[in-house]
C-alpha cells in the first residue's frame, strides 16, 4: 500500500517483538546524568547527538555574548537551557511511550514459556 508523500510508514512487526519501553525514571535520571541518552534510551540517538551539539552550542555563544564579570552559571546559560530541555523532553517521551504500550495492552502480550511451579505435595 502506498502512503502519501512525506508520511511515515508504519512496519510490519511480528508478535511478540515489541519491547516493553524502559521506566520512565530510568530515563529520566540517564538524561539528567548525560545530556541526550535519554533520547538514546528513547530510541532516538540523533535527537540526543542533537541535544549535545545545541548543549555546546548554546554554551559557546553565551559564554561569547557576555561580559567577563557574569558568573559561570550566566555565562552557560544557553547550554543550561538546552541540558534542561533536553531532561524534560527525554522524561516526555519516554511517559508517552509507557502509556502507548499500556494502550497496546503491552502487559497482555503473550510472555516467554516457563515452567509453573508444582503446589505444595506435587511433582
Amino acid at each position: 500500500m502506498k502512503g502519501r508523500r512525506g508520511a511515515r510508514q508504519r512496519k510490519a512487526v511480528p508478535n511478540g517483538a515489541l519491547k516493553k519501553p524502559r521506566p520512565v525514571w530510568f530515563v529520566t535520571l540517564m538524561a539528567f546524568v548525560l545530556p541526550g541518552s535519554g533520547q538514546v534510551f528513547n530510541g532516538a540517538p540523533a535527537r540526543g547527538v542533537i541535544m549535545q551539539f545545541g548543549m555546546v552550542f548554546g554554551a559557546f555563544i553565551t559564554y561569547q555574548l557576555t561580559t567577563p564579570d557574569t558568573s559561570a552559571i550566566g555565562r552557560m546559560a544557553g547550554g543550561l537551557l538546552v541540558y534542561v530541555f533536553s531532561i524534560v523532553d527525554a522524561h516526555g517521551i519516554a511517559t508517552r511511550r509507557v502509556h502507548a504500550w499500556e494502550r497496546m495492552g503491552g502487559d497482555a502480550l503473550p510472555k516467554p514459556h516457563t515452567r509453573s511451579r508444582a503446589k505444595k505435595g506435587q511433582f
